[in-house]
């Protein structure tokens, strides 16, 4: 009598069984299947901007950009505003004429040797000032913009900006991250990134900290 309501029990327990072994099953297949980041390996040199070895005013594996015909804003290493550590890289607000604010970006050149096929993303944090020197409308209406580029190298073209441009990200004077991801041909050898700040109307300084840079792999 006993044995025989054990196998009852056993056999109202079987579907419960059943339901948990292929949840499980469905867990491991999608975890599988779920891109994930490659490595935790940050691919960007000097991150944080915190590196000045010679001493040159300028965070070392970087530079300055112009993304205009003449120079309209100032790229500078700043000492005083920080997301992390005690530096970050500074856009100036510039100007281009009237009330439209200037452009200029930081360029971190061959950050990968070898980038065909690869899927990078790049987040980075950011903030922004106070609009300087425009008047009311300007200063309460329009926020600051700024873009991210990954772009990649061809041997035989030069520089390959296909998909290269994040879209367009309005920073408050909060620190907030961003993020852009690009995938590469397999003709593209070295790739580089620039952080930007856009020609617009108003808009502050800009401030860059802790840039991250991962391969994506499924």
């Amino acid at each position: 009598m006993l044995r025989n309501r054990a196998m009852i029990r056993n056999r109202a327990m079987l579907p419960w069984l059943l339901g948990v072994w292929a949840m499980a099953l469905w867990l491991v297949a999608a975890a599988a299947s779920a891109p994930e980041v490659a490595a935790v390996r940050n691919l960007c040199r000097n991150p944080g901007f915190e590196l000045d070895k010679n001493q040159d005013g300028m965070p070392d594996d970087w530079e300055s950009v112009e993304l205009h015909a003449h120079r309209t804003s100032q790229c500078k290493h700043d000492r005083q505003i920080s997301y992390a550590g005690d530096c970050s890289a500074m856009i100036t607000q510039g100007s281009l004429y009237a009330t439209i604010t200037g452009t200029a970006g930081w360029i971190q050149r061959r950050m990968v040797e070898r980038g065909g096929g690869k899927t990078l993303r790049v987040s980075v944090y950011v903030r922004a000032g106070e609009p300087e020197e425009v008047n009311r409308y300007v200063k309460t209406i329009f926020p600051t913009r700024v873009r991210l580029y990954l772009f990649g190298e061809d041997r035989k073209t030069g520089s390959d900006y296909s998909g290269a441009a994040s879209p367009v990200f309005e920073i408050g004077p909060e620190w907030q991250k961003i993020s852009h991801t690009n995938t590469f041909p397999r003709n593209i050898t070295a790739l580089s990134l620039i952080l930007a700040r856009e020609a617009q109307i108003g808009g502050g300084h800009v401030w860059f900290d802790n840039v991250e840079v991962v391969e994506m792999k499924k």
